[in-house]
């Protein structure tokens, strides 16, 4: 019975594979500020669903950080020819980890603006974009016990490539 179901799922999506493309890429850049450092994550997003999604690392001098932000694109509009601009709203969780004595979990939302490429048939993507991010940190510290911090914001811009399948 395993076999089936799994047989299924697999028809199905190899089946709906070819109604979109994917894209695929990878994106660095930082968020300037007192805390400057810098990051790198890979991108995911289909021609049909506005959603980009991301998984990333960053690092500064004193913290590095994982997590996941998806971005819903609400315009995306042609500015000249293969140049157009894109606006959105999104969400990011992720884990912070500073002087190897904190520990913390933040969750936000995010306001992505940026301006995109499409280059050989709409085969290969460059991106600009900053996203003002704003939300809740919840943390443990080794000195100072449990910290809860609301409103904790950043922006930050990253330039990145994505090839479309």
């Amino acid at each position: 019975m395993n076999k089936k179901i799994l047989a299924l799922a697999l028809a199905c999506i190899v089946g709906t594979s070819s109604l979109f493309a994917w894209g695929i890429g990878i994106q660095g850049g930082g968020a300037p500020g007192a805390n400057f450092g810098g990051g790198g994550a890979i991108t995911f997003k289909t021609d049909n669903l506005p959603v980009v999604w991301a998984v990333d690392l960053g690092f500064g001098s004193q913290w590095f950080s994982a997590g996941v932000t998806a971005d819903w694109w609400i315009l995306n509009k042609p500015i000249v020819g293969i140049w157009n601009w894109y606006f959105g709203v999104g969400a990011y969780v992720g884990v912070n980890i500073w002087n190897n004595d904190y520990f913390g979990i933040n969750v936000g939302g995010r306001i992505p603006i940026g301006m995109n490429w499409m280059l050989f048939n709409n085969k290969f993507e460059i991106y600009l974009q900053a996203a003002a991010q704003l939300g809740a940190s919840i943390g443990i510290s080794a000195g100072y016990g449990d910290h809860f911090d609301i409103f904790h914001w950043s922006v930050p811009i990253n330039l990145g490539i994505r090839f479309w399948f």
